[in-house]
């Protein structure tokens, strides 16, 4: 469940979970909770980034300094990041952390990982993974051999292709495969089991690069990563 109060709003969050059912749930949470037009709204700004970089950081920051178009209204910044470079979070943080009155930020993004821990002091964290609709998809895939893997990521990364699917989902399918070896950490006791865990949270992070190849990262993590039943 998305759970934000609309009576004590605070100045930024960050809601973890998936883009497309998230930022849904938000849009309406705007229009009938908080009264906020999402349409034809110039206090209402919607960003959407593979790797949000420094210079729309920047754009955002000027952007979020001018005052509010509506008299007594509030100014909304809806920011869909599948990553965030580190220039980005540090270019961030003082506007996080004293916003112009009455502006709101919220930071839709898949996983917390790569967020600086002093971004995330300054943020409201919202986490609706539970809602994970790929955790089925992850304990199918981890319970396989390899060339069943190989077939599942190689389905997933033609579907990007064809556009039928995107990265996000590329990383939320990963989110539930490390969350579903979360949930068996007690039987992943070699140092081959470990390292495949770091690996996986490495080469997740590559999918937040302007280009990467997704069919390239989900191979090589269905050829790693240890078996789970």
């Amino acid at each position: 469940m998305l759970k934000i109060d609309s009576k004590k709003l605070h100045h930024a969050y960050c809601i973890v979970g998936e883009r497309e059912e998230v930022s849904g749930k938000l849009l309406e949470f705007f229009e009938k909770e908080l009264k906020i037009k999402t349409t034809g709204n110039p206090d209402f700004w919607q960003g959407d980034f593979d790797s949000l970089s420094i210079d729309d950081a920047r754009q955002i920051t000027d952007i979020q300094s001018k005052k509010a178009f509506g008299t007594g209204g509030k100014k909304i910044f809806l920011i869909l990041a599948n990553k965030i470079t580190r220039e980005a979070q540090n270019a961030l943080l003082k506007v996080l952390e004293e916003p112009t009155v009455d502006t709101h930020f919220f930071l839709v993004i898949s996983s917390t990982e790569g967020l600086l821990s002093t971004l995330k002091s300054r943020l409201f964290i919202v986490n609706t993974q539970g809602e994970n609709k790929w955790e089925g998809e992850a304990k199918a895939f981890l319970s396989s051999p390899k060339p069943k893997r190989l077939d599942l990521v190689k389905k997933m990364a033609e579907e990007i292709s064809d556009e039928k699917k995107t990265k996000a989902d590329a990383i939320s399918f990963l989110n539930a495969v490390e969350s579903v070896l979360k949930e068996k950490v007690g039987i992943l006791k070699s140092k081959e089991d470990t390292k495949a865990f770091e690996e996986l949270i490495k080469f997740r992070s590559y999918l937040g690069d302007q280009a990467p190849s997704v069919k390239m990262i989900l191979e090589h993590l269905a050829l790693i990563l240890p078996m789970v039943k």
